[in-house]
């Protein structure tokens, strides 16, 4: 097979992580359960964040560094990252996932993107970094991500169920299909999956939400749905 060689130093890229990363230092995490040692949850759920002070305080000093207008207050953590076309946009939010996980203990990951076609270029980067991450972060990238299927639900029970970092991959039309499908209860135990989703609070990164938003008369049923979720990331 062919083989990419990857530059895990561009300084553009390495710059973006560190931003995306740095924007939760110090922050104090509301949870439920038992920490394991350096704060890795001993459950399957992420930190729920707190969008307080501290917050804003890493958003400010971040946005005055990319000589960015600051923020006056923050009520929610949501992020927009701008990067221009070309710089290697799905680069940056994979190695950042892997970052958040090694940092903060984050491992459940939701990537949203706006086409079964970009959908399809996430799948091939991520089968083309499979050695480049193992090398960097020491992850098997294959063991730990999947594209959504509708046809199986029972991988999106165990995306809320496992221990530990797991990735899904989704466009945004199957997105809004999927709420429909998940929100139903299960034949076992009457589990509503889309409460259970809402309630690891995995991290949202959306790719090109400019595509995702619908219009102004008529916004996009995905979109009004992920802002049921919270943190998220929109990638520009």
């Amino acid at each position: 097979r062919v083989q990419f060689q990857f530059d895990d130093a561009l300084p553009h890229q390495s710059k973006a992580i560190e931003s995306t990363v740095s924007a939760f230092n110090g922050i104090p995490k509301r949870h439920q359960g038992v920490y394991a040692s350096q704060d890795y949850f001993l459950e399957p759920r992420n930190p729920q964040i707190t969008a307080g002070t501290r917050l804003l305080q890493n958003v400010q000093a971040l946005q005055l560094q990319n000589d960015i207008f600051t923020d006056e207050t923050l009520h929610s953590a949501q992020f927009g990252i701008e990067m221009e076309t070309g710089t290697g946009k799905t680069y940056v939010y994979i190695r950042s996932i892997l970052t958040l996980y090694e940092t903060y203990g984050f491992k459940k990951f939701l990537i949203v993107v706006p086409s079964v076609a970009i959908r399809k270029g996430v799948e091939k980067t991520l089968e083309q970094l499979q050695d480049h991450l193992k090398a960097l972060h020491n992850v098997d990238i294959a063991k730990h991500s999947f594209v959504y299927d509708s046809g199986n639900v029972g991988r999106m029970k165990a995306f809320v169920e496992n221990h530990d970092l797991d990735i899904c991959v989704i466009n945004s039309q199957a997105f809004a299909s999927a709420k429909t499908i998940i929100q139903k209860e299960l034949e076992q135990g009457g589990e509503i999956l889309w409460e259970k989703i809402k309630d690891i609070h995995p991290i949202v990164i959306i790719d090109e939400p400019q595509k995702v938003e619908g219009t102004q008369r008529r916004p996009s049923k995905s979109r009004e749905q992920l802002s049921e979720l919270q943190p998220l990331f929109e990638l520009k």
